[in-house]
């Protein structure tokens, strides 16, 4: 017997096979993964005690882009995804490097001017290491080396 199944992409009609089951935990698993990415995004982005508007301005995009990260909602870009693995520590590998060194002094001129500090954020000291931390980050990339 088919059915109707409504997935976060659209709804469609699901004739009762093997593919279709597939289909539909395959379509499961990426909504799962974009929920703990959020999730995992959210908690290193306040662990860090950044901001999302901090974090926008660091990837060149806007606040909304970032809360749709947290809610699983959207999925960063490959540079986007390099920007923030890098901001918390985490790497992807020769690719990122080299990603991230082609973007070195833009994200350096983006950190040079990135925004003040709420003035009731709560933990002004941690966000201003964090921000040391990815300026001595960027300044240690090497572009000729990659």
């Amino acid at each position: 017997m088919a059915r109707i199944c409504v997935t976060a992409y659209a709804v469609v009609y699901c004739a009762p096979c093997e593919a279709t089951r597939i289909s539909l935990l395959f379509i499961a698993h990426e909504l799962a993964m974009g929920y703990e990415f959020g999730l995992d995004l959210r908690v290193a982005r306040r662990r860090a005690a950044l901001t999302q508007a901090d974090c926008a301005h660091l990837l060149g995009t806007d606040q909304p882009r970032i809360s749709k990260f947290e809610a699983g909602t959207a999925m960063p870009s490959v540079v986007e995804l390099s920007i923030l693995y890098l901001l918390f520590d985490r790497s992807l590998g020769k690719t990122s490097d080299q990603i991230l060194a082609s973007m070195r002094d833009e994200l350096l001129g983006r950190l040079a001017n990135i925004p003040d500090c709420p003035p009731a954020w709560r933990d002004r000291r941690t966000r201003f290491q964090t921000l040391g931390d990815l300026a001595e980050k960027l300044s240690a990339l090497d572009p000729e080396r990659l």
